[in-house]
């Protein structure tokens, strides 16, 4: 990988703010690849992540210099400044939090970066709304019917002060669907406006046809299924907030269909079981579910979600498992979602009105119920995968998540008066027909004229393409 790193007092300087890297999530990945994806386009990027850590010195300052990879820990934020003050990377444009872990609440140093750094514009990602999350499944089913007295009674129980904090401070509120936006509308009215949805992206498009791979996963399709008995997936943390009693009552009812179908948790920790039998696991199949315990490389992440596939054998399709991620928002892709789907793997998620894998709501009888449709309409899941990695291929690579944020970025600076060179353009705000002729004029025209009256990056973004402005 080839970094463009130019001493140039107009390149863009951002500053992200995220949790540990060694913390190992999907939060992490985006986290990574935002600031990888903006460095290939010519932006200073200083990383500085805050949490708990073994060694007690929980911050942690990354950034490129002399085309050099610098980093150092520190035991508080105090510290952090003033050791780092010379170094120049405590001046960004912008400041971009993906966690709100830095809130004053949690002592995270958020009040005093803000006032040694100039407050720049700042931008908060919502990977997750911690006072939504938190209530019980049943109560988020009928959240958007409640009455305005029932939101605040709520909100007052379960919302979380810090992320609170992180989003009154913010300029931007960015969500990764619009169901979050209503989510926050109605929880925190006075924050709406700020609120702009740019949806995940998936890093794994690049090891779709990757040889090593498709080895990897036939090895461990034949470790998991050796007499090919069908297979339910699913990946990441098995948390009853991630649905995970739904997905071991459907895989029960899918069990007594479908003799020996294997249950395999891809991530997370490496055995729940007690926890499986408390949500409900017919004891009888225990032996039918396989933990792989966190995956760190892509190679084997990519490979165990293409164990679960589609083959052609005399003219018939056949589908030997799904991944089933049982998501009650509509419009919500988590990672994990994206990246099966950009390896051309089935996949039960969210209703969605792109028509992206097989939709449904996450009660268990109805994904017992669309998992068994995939078993038994082999035909018309080829069709599916294949229009569905069509459309992540088009919409959800990396490099358009990067140049969506690069788009926000952008908007919040334009009234600054000032010049940066970006993607080896120079962007301002004064010379218009400047901006007419860069890669980033989409953005620019579409938050001027509002297209399609909607504050989600990603909707103004398609209609660009569709116009073939970018």
């Amino acid at each position: 990988m080839v970094y463009i790193m130019t001493d140039n007092e107009n390149k863009l300087k951002v500053m992200l703010l995220g949790i540990p890297l060694s913390w190992g999530s999907g939060v992490v990945t985006v986290f990574l690849q935002l600031a990888n994806g903006l460095r290939k386009y010519n932006i200073d990027v200083t990383t500085i992540t805050h949490g708990w850590t073994s060694d007690g010195a929980p911050y942690r300052i990354s950034y490129m210099q002399n085309e050099m990879l610098y980093e150092k820990y520190y035991k508080s934020m105090e510290d952090l400044i003033k050791n780092e003050m010379h170094s120049g990377k405590l001046k960004p444009d912008i400041i971009h939090l993906h966690t709100h872990t830095f809130s004053d609440y949690f002592n995270g140093g958020m009040g005093i970066l803000l006032k040694n750094t100039g407050k720049p514009s700042t931008i908060y990602t919502v990977h997750a709304i911690i006072g939504y999350l938190n209530l019980p499944p049943e109560v988020r089913k009928k959240f958007f019917d409640m009455s305005e007295q029932e939101i605040e009674s709520i909100k007052r129980n379960n919302m979380s002060m810090g992320q609170y904090e992180i989003m009154k401070l913010s300029d931007r509120i960015v969500t990764i669907s619009e169901e979050h936006t209503k989510v926050i509308s109605r929880f925190y009215k006075d924050l709406e406006n700020k609120c702009i949805t740019i949806r995940n992206s998936s890093d794994l498009l690049e090891y779709n046809n990757n040889k090593n791979v498709i080895y990897k996963s036939s090895i461990i399709r034949k470790k998991i299924s050796p007499n090919n008995e069908k297979i339910i997936m699913f990946v990441g943390r098995l948390e009853e907030n991630k649905g995970a009693p739904n997905i071991i009552k459907a895989f029960n009812l899918v069990s007594k269909k479908y003799p020996n179908t294997k249950l395999v948790i891809v991530g997370g920790i490496s055995s729940k079981m007690p926890d499986m039998i408390k949500w409900g696991l017919d004891s009888q199949l225990k032996n039918n579910v396989h933990f792989t315990g966190w995956i760190s490389s892509k190679e084997e992440l990519t490979a165990y979600y293409k164990s679960i596939n589609t083959s052609i054998e005399s003219g018939r399709t056949n589908v030997n498992g799904v991944i089933v991620m049982p998501v009650r928002t509509k419009n919500l892709f988590g990672l994990a979602v994206l990246e099966a789907m950009s390896v051309k793997a089935p996949v039960i998620t969210c209703q969605n009105d792109e028509g992206l894998g097989f939709g449904t709501t996450p009660e268990p009888e109805n994904l017992a119920r669309m998992v068994d449709y995939v078993f038994s309409h082999p035909n018309e899941v080829a069709p599916n995968i294949e229009n569905t990695f069509n459309i992540i291929k088009e919409k959800y690579s990396v490099n358009n998540y990067v140049r969506k944020n690069i788009g926000l970025y952008m908007s919040l600076l334009k009234n600054k008066g000032k010049t940066y060179d970006v993607y080896g353009l120079n962007i301002s705000k004064i010379d218009h027909k400047e901006i007419e002729n860069t890669l980033d004029k989409a953005f620019e025209k579409a938050m001027s004229i509002k297209v399609l009256n909607e504050n989600s990056i990603d909707r103004i973004f398609n209609e660009a393409m569709k116009r073939k402005i970018v």
